[in-house]
């Protein structure tokens, strides 16, 4: 369950401009231009913004249409990660109205595992929107069976068998950014395990993402919960 990126993608049909992402994914896609205005907007110093060249590499490294068309087939979103690593914890600190454990997370704790697991910095970020199908009242053991399973018959096959569970705190990412983007929430009312480790080796939820925030919890990796499910990303593109 490592969290994996990659430096090289393959290339199919490059999109000419953010627009075909746009035209394809619609609101699963957000440009590094967002980000920062996500960022701008609560308040973030001016110096927090991508490197003299970073913005075009974005561009020149957008996904190919292909895999474009992959990803809005299966529900996934398309971010531009952040200019530089941010933990859980700087996470919270963006916007804590948007998370439950607004002051007191338990995972502000040093010594959680977790705590040092981040977004990283200048990459494409695809993940699904959803918890993987039919992953839900199952243990995680089970879980990570279904998504092995998945026999893909789309011309793309390498991206359905490339599939990993993120990190706790690229989920979070993530789902923050599509609210603060589009004002629409993901996960709602569901939880997905992550390949964070929390104390006791159980895997770290996210979600439940309703009005009162989302929720940073753990449960038993042995144990079924009928709003838990599991979520899964594609290998990232580092620009």
């Amino acid at each position: 369950m490592n969290s994996r990126v990659a430096t090289d993608f393959p290339c199919v049909r490059k999109p000419d401009s953010y627009r075909s992402a746009v035209n394809v994914l619609t609101s699963n896609f957000i440009s590094p231009l967002q980000v920062i205005q996500v960022y701008r907007n609560v308040g973030y110093p001016h110096e927090f913004q991508y490197l003299t060249g970073q913005t075009n590499a974005f561009s020149d490294n957008l996904p190919t249409l292909e895999t474009l068309q992959w990803l809005q087939a299966n529900d996934y979103i398309l971010v531009a990660s952040p200019p530089y690593e941010l933990s859980i914890v700087q996470l919270v600190e963006l916007d804590s109205t948007m998370f439950f454990q607004r002051n007191d997370g338990w995972f502000r704790d040093a010594n959680v595992p977790f705590s040092k697991d981040v977004v990283p910095a200048g990459q494409w970020l695809m993940m699904s929107s959803k918890p993987y199908v039919n992953s839900r009242n199952k243990t995680l053991s089970n879980q990570l069976k279904v998504i092995a399973q998945k026999t893909p018959s789309d011309q793309l096959k390498h991206l359905a068998q490339e599939e990993y569970v993120p990190n706790a705190a690229v989920v979070s990412y993530v789902t923050l950014m599509y609210w603060k983007v589009w004002q629409k929430r993901m996960l709602e009312g569901v939880q997905v395990r992550t390949s964070s480790i929390a104390e006791a080796g159980h895997h770290v939820t996210v979600g439940l993402n309703d009005g009162h925030g989302m929720n940073i919890g753990r449960y038993g990796d042995g144990r079924r919960y009928g709003s838990v499910g599991i979520v899964t990303a594609v290998k990232s593109i580092k620009v």
